[in-house]
């Protein structure tokens, strides 16, 4: 299990230097996932999961709704994993884990 080697602060109770760093990884991190988003979904458009989503989608009445649902599903196992007192190993798996769904998602659009 995971073991911290410190007493978490919040972030305001820290100096201006390891806030700053704080700041820049926070901020790493996000553009991390916001490129490899960017990076999948392109993917994802320009293969045959586009095509495939899109008949799935238009088979049915409650296809866009299952979707939907899958999503909020990987969205809840995500967060799951991202949160707590996980390992960064799972912490990065979840943040990865919701980057494809949000991809996947944005793809028949």
């Amino acid at each position: 299990m995971y073991q911290q080697s410190y007493a978490p602060l919040p972030v305001a109770d820290v100096s201006p230097a390891e806030r700053a760093q704080f700041i820049r990884r926070v901020y790493g991190h996000l553009a991390g996932a916001i490129g490899a988003f960017i990076v999948l979904t392109c993917i994802f458009v320009n293969s045959p999961v586009a095509a495939m989503m899109l008949s799935f989608i238009a088979s049915g009445d409650y296809a866009w709704l299952m979707v939907l649902g899958a999503f909020i599903v990987l969205g809840w196992l995500a967060r799951g994993m991202a949160r707590g007192s996980a390992s960064p190993t799972m912490q990065y798996l979840g943040l990865g884990i919701y980057v494809v769904a949000e991809s996947l998602i944005f793809t028949p659009l």
